[in-house]
């Protein structure tokens, strides 16, 4: 009898052995398990910083790059007499100043540096990727409402 409970000792030893190791195997999976929850949870409250700092620099960055392009060039000067006045007939437009008037193997004025080339290629890929805030160049647009611009007594 006691030569019977030995032997059936011995036979669960590799049972035992095996729940233990189960056992520390299902501790270790647990404790990994919270590590990466707390390294998610950082990452998470770490993040939104992140972005609006990228955010931040890359407005600043297309800022800086924009009034380069604008102080590159030399603008038209206004005509000291301000133009064509307008009247009930005459919109102020000045007809003498379409396509034609320039010659195209003899401009004016020459092509902006920003406006070929490497330059070129460089601020549309620059646009491409960082988009202006449309919102902050011309501020909130407001929806419009199709009986606010049609009177209603049209649409008959």
């Amino acid at each position: 009898m006691e030569q019977e409970k030995q032997q059936l000792a011995l036979e669960r030893e590799p049972e035992k052995l095996q729940e233990k190791w189960e056992l520390q195997e299902k501790k270790r999976l647990l404790w990994e398990l919270e590590k990466r929850k707390k390294e998610e949870c950082h990452h998470q409250q770490q993040e939104p910083k992140k972005l609006q700092e990228e955010q931040e620099k890359a407005k600043d960055a297309a800022a800086a790059a924009w009034n380069l392009v604008c102080s590159s060039y030399e603008m038209t000067p206004q005509d000291p007499a301000g133009g064509p006045k307008n009247s009930y007939d005459n919109y102020g437009m000045d007809l003498h100043s379409d396509d034609s008037t320039d010659d195209e193997n003899q401009p004016r004025k020459p092509t902006p540096a920003w406006a070929s080339g490497s330059q070129l290629s460089q601020a549309i890929i620059r646009q491409y990727y960082m988009s202006p805030d449309i919102d902050q160049l011309f501020g909130t647009i407001p929806s419009q409402r199709l009986e606010d611009i049609f009177d209603k007594s049209e649409l008959h």
